[in-house]
């Protein structure tokens, strides 16, 4: 077999198998967005912020910080450093979908860094929707300092 025609089967392959990776991807995170009750305007967290007060200094405060500001005891081990939830610019942005997903399924799953995990096998959906909810007081909390 030519050279060429080796080359061409290969990238021929590659190209086959990246878009079934495309289509699994997508096909996840449609699945994870009905399960997660997402309707046509994107998921709404609905937390208790006061419940997820606990569940936060239990599994979140050691790489985000007691207060939110993404400076805990581990995150100087951390590259990029974890998200400083008191910004109110940053967290404007961030949809509660992404903040359940990111949660949920870790930051691979959002396209932000790996290190943040899934917390999917040790929180419950409530729970998770009860931080995500708690994260949001944090930057509501320095808007009215300033």
């Amino acid at each position: 077999m030519s050279m060429n025609r080796l080359l061409s089967l290969h990238l021929t392959c590659l190209v086959i198998v990246s878009v079934f990776l495309l289509l699994a991807v997508a096909g996840h995170r449609l699945l994870a967005q009905e399960a997660a009750g997402a309707d046509a305007e994107g998921l709404v967290l609905n937390g208790d912020a006061a419940a997820g007060k606990a569940v936060y200094r239990k599994h979140c405060v050691s790489c985000h910080g007691e207060r939110g500001d993404g400076r805990g005891p581990e995150a100087e081990q951390l590259y990029p450093p974890p998200r400083n939830y008191q910004d109110p610019g940053v967290m404007a942005k961030l949809t509660d979908e992404f903040i359940y997903t990111i949660i949920k399924d870790g930051g691979g799953a959002v396209g932000k860094s790996a290190q943040m995990e899934s917390w999917s096998e040790i929180l419950s959906d409530r729970e998770i929707r009860d931080v995500g909810a708690f994260i949001r007081t944090f930057a509501k909390t320095s808007e009215q300092d300033e």
